[in-house]
């Protein structure tokens, strides 16, 4: 546990304790120093007392919810731990890593502690409020019809497109589309951008997705007309349009993942807070004001 790392020689001197475990000066003032490294001097003169009030509270409720974890039993296999420090080691390159350490402050042996301490807690809190969110079939209808808009689309195209990067050789293969050789064919066999290899297909797309120059070629043609050459900082473009539609509603079950996205975001925060706001209302909170006050943020990121 962090109450035991030796990261400063400020770890004899306690800056609160939560239900009697000690939160030490040395642990809170580098993760001072690391939300400090956020700002530029000028906003944390002006943030200082609170930037310290913040992190100091922010540990307080992590300390609230390691203790819980312990209390119910949480606990972690040697895979679980090894998967969660290779997993965020890999985020780096090996000098990255070490570079980061050596910013923080802290051993690796003490960066370990406090990733098994925050595994702990995530594996809590995913126990007691995430496992316990639920989304019921109405929830997600009474969603949908009560923001029907976001799922409303405009008109729509379905194209193909052929892009050279010469305008005698777009000029050559729109010569055989017009003379009725198959498009997506040429598409394959010309062009020289990646959906070339499906026959050039764009898929559907409303206008203001693609660049201007696609929309004005485009929603001008009907179902089955060929474009003329269309220059692009891309190359010469040829387009076909295979199909239009709209406008229309996305139907409820191709964006129900999406819904239940939206819903489970949306209750995360007031699950958390009725599960966590009770629990920090029994602990035991002593701030030290004597220590704490004479911590000057100044002094800490010298």
């Amino acid at each position: 546990m962090l109450a035991n790392l030796t990261c400063s020689g400020d770890m004899t001197k306690v800056v609160a304790k939560v239900n009697g475990e000690p939160i030490y000066a040395g642990e809170y003032k580098h993760i001072l120093i690391s939300e400090v490294k956020k700002y530029d001097s000028k906003t944390i003169s002006n943030l200082s007392e609170s930037l310290k009030k913040k992190v100091l509270d922010d540990l307080i409720d992590e300390t609230i919810q390691y203790l819980e974890a312990k209390n119910k039993g949480i606990s972690l296999t040697e895979k679980e731990l090894s998967d969660e420090y290779n997993r965020f080691k890999g985020l780096y390159s090996e000098s990255a890593f070490q570079q980061m350490l050596k910013l923080k402050g802290i051993k690796y042996n003490e960066w370990k502690e406090r990733r098994k301490r925050s595994l702990m807690i995530y594996k809590l809190v995913g126990e007691e409020v995430f496992s316990k969110i639920e989304i019921s079939d109405k929830d997600i209808k009474d969603y949908y019809k009560k923001n029907l808009g976001k799922f409303k689309k405009g008109y729509e195209v379905r194209a193909r497109q052929i892009v050279v990067d010469s305008k005698d050789l777009a000029k050559e293969v729109r010569k055989k589309i017009l003379s009725g050789e198959n498009f997506a064919a040429l598409a394959n066999e010309y062009s020289i951008t990646p959906e070339g290899s499906e026959g050039g297909d764009l898929g559907w797309f409303e206008k203001g997705v693609m660049p201007a120059a696609f929309d004005k070629a485009c929603f001008n043609l009907p179902v089955s007309g060929v474009s003329k050459t269309v220059t692009t900082e891309f190359g010469y473009h040829i387009f076909k349009v295979i199909g239009k539609r709209g406008p229309s509603t996305t139907p409820l079950e191709e964006v129900k993942d999406r819904i239940v996205l939206a819903l489970r975001q949306e209750r995360v925060d007031e699950a958390f807070k009725g599960w966590f706001e009770p629990l920090k209302k029994q602990a035991e909170i002593v701030v030290y004001d004597e220590v704490y006050n004479k911590i000057d943020l100044a002094e800490v990121v010298k």
